[in-house]
């Protein structure tokens, strides 16, 4: 459950070392929940893998990434 507090939740991606299909699913997942909301969801950190995925499915190009 998501609970408004901020206006920006960072998905911390730093340290996840695999990943498969429904990885993505999730972020999208909490994503449309944060935006119904009013929560920016940025992410933060993704390994070369996790880049490479997030570049694959698009969402690089529809979440922010921060540092």
């Amino acid at each position: 459950m998501l609970h408004y507090s901020t206006s920006l939740l960072v998905l911390d991606l730093s340290e996840v070392s695999f990943c498969d299909a429904s990885g993505p699913a999730v972020i999208v997942g909490v994503q449309r929940r944060a935006r119904r909301q009013g929560i920016i969801v940025a992410l933060s950190a993704p390994r070369p893998s996790m880049s490479r995925l997030l570049r694959i499915t698009g969402l690089d190009r529809g979440l922010p990434m921060v540092l």
